[in-house]
């Protein structure tokens, strides 16, 4: 096998390597920041399910709700 045979085949899998690795990265920092617990809730949140973490109405900024007004009174 060629040096260059072999550098079209390491590229894709150090692409491939790096999301693998970012993903792991990820996962493993929901898990050491107690903001999921299970593996159930980790996938919800991975899948775009229910965020359980979502910020209440009470910590939005006044400029976000005055955002959401305009867009209420434009429909």
């Amino acid at each position: 096998m060629c040096t260059a045979d072999v550098k079209y085949l390491l590229v894709p899998l150090l692409i491939v390597g790096m999301f693998v690795s970012f993903l792991a990265a990820i996962v493993a920092m929901l898990f050491f920041t107690d903001t999921v617990s299970t593996k159930e809730e980790a996938m919800r949140i991975i899948s775009g399910g229910g965020d359980s973490t979502r910020i209440s109405d009470e910590f939005l900024d006044k400029e976000d709700r005055l955002g959401e007004l305009f867009d209420l009174v434009n429909e």
